[in-house]
């Protein structure tokens, strides 16, 4: 381990436990998804300390009930333990009667406050290396509970801990903020375009008169260019949150411009469609549309992840383990749309909220960086919490 600051210590995870049975794993055979069921987290659901609540899994309140012990109150800390071992996050107080799946641990602390700070320690580049260190690699990657609860916690003195916790945790708070933001935002996009197409004046088009496929393709783009896979692609949300870069792509990229609406074309049921304002490649797996006009651009990501259309690409896609929808199967496909009136003031009305939906990731990127710079930092002591909100604030 790095050497620390004389005055800090460290304790294994176990240790900061009221009981040692309040780290368990969650329910072993949860069976197929139960319509009106317990919600169930899966390993899939948590990723850069946050939890995803777009594609829920629910269970029989049969089987929930005879894991207990894995029910979660509200700030337990949740680590995933297979496939993708070592995501964290903290369990809020919304999903208190939920459980989780096998593949995720639950550790119960004291104080979720001590939650969040193991969160911080798990999450580090150091954290990580130990992680990645002692999972089992035989089969599946799989932490073990032993090994998460023999995990070693840095715990400098208490004053100095929720100095350095506070400054991460607005951090956090922020970049949580602006999605609870673009999530608000999409709902009163819908809700208007909704009561306005139920007036008696709407029209009714096909998706090809609003977009149209854009086949300009990129065969050797640059390595750093902004790359989208179907990975990076959130359910029923129109704000892209993260990407990758061109060198991670495999095949010849499809191009995409600002204002593009990205359509993913495997298991269209997942709602994979999102508005960019940036310039990059895409996988081929991802339709690139392009509005007709450039008023079109938030109207047409709206119809097109409503469950209206999806259920119709749905219907239409061809195969059964990977299922895919052809664009062509699509466009044709004839939508209710305001008049064109209101299609001026709508446009008009939502024109600001249209651009801040692609400039919140921009924003909580910069944050995650950011976060991401401090975190080892902090940790290790070789920065000072007075010292962190300086660079923060200049940054």
């Amino acid at each position: 381990m790095q050497r620390l600051p004389n005055d800090w210590k460290v304790a294994p995870l176990g240790s900061l436990l009221a009981d040692p049975r309040e780290l368990t794993y969650g329910v072993v055979q949860p069976g197929n998804d139960f319509p009106n069921g317990i919600p169930i987290l899966r390993v899939k659901d948590i990723r850069n300390g946050q939890i995803s609540r777009s594609d829920l899994m629910r269970i029989d309140p049969a089987v929930e009930k005879t894991y207990e012990r894995s029910r979660l109150r509200g700030g337990e800390l949740l680590v995933t333990l297979v496939g993708t071992v070592g995501e964290v996050a903290v369990a809020p107080s919304e999903v208190a009667g939920w459980n989780v799946a096998r593949a995720i641990g639950v550790a119960r602390f004291p104080d979720a406050n001590l939650a969040t700070w193991v969160s911080y320690c798990i999450r580090s580049p150091e954290g990580q290396h130990r992680i990645g260190a002692r999972v089992n690699t035989t089969v599946q990657t799989t932490l073990n509970l032993k090994d998460l609860r023999e995990f070693p916690v840095v715990l400098p003195p208490q004053e100095q801990r929720e100095a350095i916790a506070q400054i991460l945790g607005a951090l956090d708070h922020k970049i949580e903020s602006n999605r609870r933001i673009a999530d608000s935002l999409q709902n009163l996009m819908r809700a208007e375009l909704a009561r306005l197409t139920q007036e008696s004046k709407c029209q009714t088009v096909a998706i090809s008169e609003l977009v149209h496929g854009r086949s300009e393709k990129d065969k050797s783009p640059l390595p750093d260019d902004p790359y989208v896979g179907m990975e990076h692609m959130p359910q029923f949300d129109l704000c892209l949150w993260n990407w990758g870069m061109a060198s991670q792509s495999k095949t010849a990229a499809r191009v995409f411009r600002p204002g593009d609406v990205l359509f993913g074309k495997i298991r269209p049921y997942f709602g994979k469609v999102a508005t960019v304002g940036f310039s990059g490649v895409c996988s081929q797996s991802i339709e690139v549309l392009e509005p007709r006009r450039p008023e079109f651009s938030t109207l047409a990501a709206l119809l097109l992840s409503s469950h209206e259309v999806i259920d119709f690409a749905e219907s239409v896609s061809t195969g059964t383990t990977m299922p895919q929808v052809h664009w062509k199967s699509v466009d044709e496909y004839r939508v209710s749309i305001p008049s064109n009136d209101d299609l001026i003031l709508f446009e008009a009305r939502f024109r600001s909220a249209a651009d801040l939906l692609r400039q919140l990731p921009f924003e909580s990127l910069r944050l995650a960086r950011l976060r991401d710079t401090l975190l080892p930092e902090l940790l290790s002591g070789r920065l000072c919490p007075s010292e962190a909100v300086d660079f923060r604030e200049n940054s």
